[in-house]
């Protein structure tokens, strides 16, 4: 909260309190811990401040005291002030912490700074914490904590000051440049940290400072690591005048002492304070000098500018925004940064071309990765070093080497035509290559310089003339890491036919498209094998299957080369299973191109094989989309036309197969259906099909005819008698299909074709009971198919309706077996098997044994039960009662159906069951009530089928003649009843009528209806 503010409540601020005194006491703890040597300078500063953060942490300790028992309103002292200032503090100790005392050394006039800053705000602070009403104790301690930074910082004595004026910005620079002075200083520093020069725990210091600088220039950038790298190069010279000289890390050869190593490096030089800008804190490219005079680098003060501030960063008004180019300075600066590049420079080579050391090698290949990242023309400095085949050389190292060569090349092969070519000639390309065979840690490294390398054209033929080159990298296309960068290597690689199918076989499908349809011909015909040969999944053939590709494939097929023909036609049987795909065949006029090569009598089998197969796979996919008009009824009438001419002639096995195939797809389709199968009996089908089945030698074709001709006889049943009986020997076919030698699908099949056939038709019931097919098909109920089930169900009918057929079905415990089906089975099933038990049903009358008059002392014999619904005696097997085979209760089930005509059957012979010639219709309206059937019966008054709506309203005229049944569901059905009076037809509105009077409803309201009823009539 800020001043100006309404002020904080004591709650706030007592919570506020509480958070503040425990940052300070962790940070008090933290401060003692950061340097142990008491007569180190900035231990002495930090004592300082450690013993002032205790005290305003007790400040805040009776601040929170206070604030518990004050209730009043904290105006004028800044909070959000003091939580910068410790998070500030937090930030430096957190810096310094575990810093060697070297490095702390360098920091002292940077913690002087910055504890003065501290004491200075906590001092604005406490000039607003007291209240009237606050505590004794708090008055106590901020009068303590205000002496303390009255009392200020320790004085350092004056060798520390000395000490730390040496570490100003730039004083370095001179002093490293004389050697006498690097030495006194050196000295100064032992004696100050009480180390001496020339000791092991002097150079442990060092070393510890040399991982600081590493730290440094990850952290806190490139200014601050010279800076140290400056200081550690002053004290190893003082070091190396003590002493024998400790491990450098550069090298240059002596020629005086026969090419032994010597310490020796050139010193970058750090920057003058002119050449940073304040605003970024970093080294200037564009200085640009505002109306103040200040300079700062340009697009960091137009966005000062952009962001509407008026004032120069140091505050100063301005006159107004211009900007000029501060030239000479950019020059010096341009200039210092040459000169720094060619420091480091020769120092990264030197190194590289003389020590053996690992690590160094490393970081001075880091060094020239930098350079280049820095400026790009370094790039070509490094080639002029010769260093490049070097850093070819390093990518056959251990993997930490070897990655930051890979790395460096990478940074020098970047739009450096210049730099490929050198690393081409000193084998980069056969050392990739190898490197992908070990996928090591540089493989991801080396995998994206060959991407860079492959973008120039004369590079690329080399990397695919390199030996297994395409067959690695295709390999490497599988895993996640590497498939972006080798997926654009391929894509700029020339490729040979056998490369381009390489790739195909990894699944990248684009440069065999390409070939496909630009290549020559010789190329054109091997991609179009290949697609024929590849197993793919639907996605890749879509990607592959174009308009273009298509349009291509089927140009092939039409041409008159058998070669490019049959592999076009290969293609796209492998293509054609796929939806997409068939559409686009059809779109650019495929299949006219198909049927075409499917009758010149110059076609190889082979290709008519294929070309049916495409055909086939066409009819089955797109079926279902298909729109009906003018023009695709025509070419469905010429499809069929021609598909029945093939029928008839000498064709090979597997032709007959596919386009007996695409026919059953072209039957089976919802939108042509209909018209498919009109027109192959208006060519003859049935006949056709009956002789392939008849005289066909191959399985597979008479199994195909079979079940087309089952699609057609669903349709044309009586079509398909008349032709089954001038060929007895088609029908013996059929019947064998059904013996358990055959597949549940040839039973299906089979089954089928018998259901559909008209069941009034003797000499078809009297073929199949000749040749024992009714038991074969009672066996067949059995079946866990439930399609081979339902079409036996179907079969079965025609010897369901006869009664001479009747008993034996009885004693072979079919009602049964459709009893169960009614809660099992398929709709269809349901419908058929309901069928049946309504035959069953209907016979029941004439089958039911009468009891005889009782006889004297009648009372003392046993008499057997007497059928309640048909008042005599009742058996399964003789008389076929339904209620004596439970079949009530699934029936009024099946009344709950989507499927009306299912719903129609069930009503049917539930009809059976109030018939007064069947038995007592009050005990069959009982029994239906208690499956609480009537309430189901009612509802479909109104919501069921003409015929549906019939016979329920016949059974309701029934129900309802009965008291009872009209005080429980008459006030239920009366807008049922109503509705049907309404709209029904003439018949309908006369049961209305007289159902509605049986309800007593108004009298003119019956004879409305009856007068409606005649009326229509």
């Amino acid at each position: 909260m800020d001043d100006n503010g309404p002020g904080a409540s004591s709650a706030e601020i007592a919570r506020w309190a509480k958070t503040i005194n425990k940052k300070l006491c962790k940070l008090a703890k933290e401060t003692k811990e950061v340097c142990p040597a008491k007569e180190h300078a900035v231990k002495r500063v930090l004592l300082q401040f450690e013993s002032f953060v205790l005290k305003l942490a007790q400040v805040m300790k009776e601040l929170l005291a206070d604030a518990e028992t004050l209730s009043v309103n904290y105006m004028g002292f800044d909070m959000k002030l003091l939580e910068d200032e410790v998070e500030n503090a937090e930030t430096l100790i957190h810096d310094i912490s575990g810093r060697s005392s070297l490095y702390l050394l360098t920091c002292c006039s940077t913690v002087i700074d910055r504890v003065k800053v501290f004491a200075n705000s906590s001092g604005t602070f406490l000039e607003n914490v007291i209240l009237e009403g606050s505590s004794v104790a708090l008055r106590f301690h901020v009068s303590e904590a205000k002496q303390l930074i009255e009392r200020g910082l320790p004085k350092l004595e004056l060798k520390d000051q000395i000490l730390c004026n040496y570490f100003e910005d730039g004083a370095l620079d001179s002093i490293v440049a004389d050697y006498s002075l690097s030495i006194k200083l050196a000295e100064q520093i032992a004696e100050s940290l009480q180390i001496p020069l020339d000791s092991d725990a002097f150079s442990t210091e060092l070393e510890k400072l040399k991982v600081e600088r590493t730290e440094a220039e990850q952290f806190k950038g490139k200014i601050h690591s010279l800076y140290l790298e400056q200081f550690i190069v002053l004290l190893e010279k003082a070091i190396a005048s003590k002493r024998k000289p400790i491990r450098t890390t550069s090298y240059v050869k002596d020629e005086s002492s026969h090419g032994k190593q010597s310490a020796h490096r050139n010193i970058p030089m750090l920057p003058l304070q002119s050449f940073i800008c304040s605003i970024t804190k970093d080294i200037m490219r564009d200085p640009v000098q505002i109306a103040s005079g200040q300079t700062y680098e340009r697009a960091a003060i137009e966005r000062w500018f952009e962001e509407g501030h008026t004032r120069c960063p140091t505050g100063v008004e301005l006159k107004n925004i211009k900007m000029k180019s501060n030239f000479a300075l950019k020059q010096s600066i341009a200039e210092w940064r040459e000169r720094n590049y060619d420091i480091r420079l020769e120092n990264a080579n030197e190194i590289i071309n003389n020590s053996e050391d690992e690590e160094e090698r490393l970081k001075a290949v880091q060094e020239l990765q930098a350079l280049c990242e820095e400026d790009s023309l370094n790039k070509y400095k490094v080639a002029a070093k010769d260093l490049i085949p070097r850093l070819v050389k390093f990518t056959k190292s251990p993997s930490k080497l070897a990655v930051k060569a890979f790395s460096t090349l990478t940074v020098l092969a970047k739009d450096n035509a210049e730099n490929q070519g050198i690393m081409v000639e000193n084998g980069i390309i056969d050392l990739i290559v190898h490197c992908l065979v070990r996928q090591k840690e540089e493989a991801p490294e080396a995998v994206y310089l060959m991407r860079l390398l492959s973008e120039n054209q004369d590079i690329a033929k080399k990397i695919s003339h390199a030996r297994n080159a395409i067959l690695f990298l295709v390999t490497l296309m599988q895993e996640e890491e590497f498939a972006e960068n080798v997926g654009v290597i391929l894509e700029n690689l020339p490729k040979s036919d056998n490369d381009v199918i390489t790739m195909a076989k990894a699944n990248i499908m684009k440069p065999l498209v390409s070939r496909l349809i630009e290549g020559e011909s010789s190329s054109q015909i091997l991609m179009a094998k290949t697609l024929g040969r590849l197993h793919m999944p639907d996605k890749s053939k879509e990607l592959v299957a174009t308009t273009e590709t298509i349009s291509t494939l089927i140009d092939m097929t039409n041409s008159e080369n058998n070669e490019a023909c049959a592999a076009a036609i290969s293609a796209l049987e492998n293509l054609s299973s796929v939806l997409s795909i068939s559409k686009i065949i059809e779109n650019v006029g495929g299949i006219r191109i198909l049927v075409k090569k499917l009758n010149c009598t110059r076609s190889s089998e082979a290709s008519k094989t294929g070309a049916a197969h495409v055909l086939s796979n066409i009819f089955n996919t797109t079926v279902e989309d298909y729109e009906e008009n003018n023009h695709r009824d025509a070419q469905l009438d010429e499809l069929i036309s021609t598909f029945m001419s093939l029928m008839g002639r000498i064709t090979p096995p597997e032709v007959h197969c596919y386009l007996l195939q695409g026919m059953i797809g072209l039957a089976n389709g919802e939108k042509t259906s209909t018209t498919v199968k009109t027109k192959m009996k208006e060519n003859n089908a049935f006949k056709l099909l009956i002789n392939l089945w008849v005289t066909a030698a191959d399985q597979k074709v008479r199994e195909r005819a079979v079940q087309l001709f089952s699609f057609l006889s669903s349709t044309f049943g009586v079509d398909a008698c008349s032709a089954l009986k001038e060929q007895p020997r088609s029908l013996n076919v059929i019947m064998d299909m059904l013996k358990d030698g055959y597949a549940e699908s040839d039973h299906a099949v089979a089954a089928s074709i018998l259901a559909d056939l008209p069941p009034e038709d003797k000499q078809i019931s009297s073929l199949l009971l000749q040749a024992n097919m009714m038991s074969r098909l009672v066996n067949l109920l059995e079946k866990v198919n439930d399609v081979v089930v339902e079409a036996c169900v179907g079969a079965l009918l025609r010897f369901c309706l006869e009664k001479e057929h009747q008993r034996k079905l009885a004693e072979m415990k079919v009602i049964q077996k459709m009893v169960s089906l009614l809660s099992s089975g398929r709709s269809l099933t349901k419908e058929r098997a309901a069928r049946a038990l309504y035959y069953f049903s209907k016979s029941t009358p004439t089958l039911t044994k009468k009891p005889d008059p009782p006889k004297c002392f009648s009372c003392f014999s046993s008499r057997p039960a007497v059928c309640k619904l048909h008042r005599g005696f009742c058996h399964l097997e003789s008389s076929y009662c339904l209620l004596e085979a439970g079949a009530i209760k699934p029936l009024v089930l099946l009344l709950k159906e989507q499927q009306m005509s299912c719903v129609l059957t069930a009503l049917e012979a539930l009809s059976t069951l109030v018939d007064d010639r069947v038995g007592d219709s009050e005990t069959g309206c009982r029994l239906i009530d208690q499956e609480n059937g009537i309430l189901l019966i009612i509802g479909l008054v109104s919501s069921g089928t003409r015929k549906v709506q019939d016979i329920c309203a016949n059974l309701c005229e029934q129900f309802f003649s009965m008291a009872d049944y009209r005080n429980r569901y008459g006030s239920t059905a009366q807008m049922h009843i109503i509705g049907l009076a309404q709209k029904g037809s003439p018949t309908q509105r006369q049961i209305a009528g007289k159902i509605l009077r049986q309800l007593e409803l108004l009298d003119s309201q019956s004879n409305y209806f009856a007068m409606s009823a005649a009326g229509n009539s």
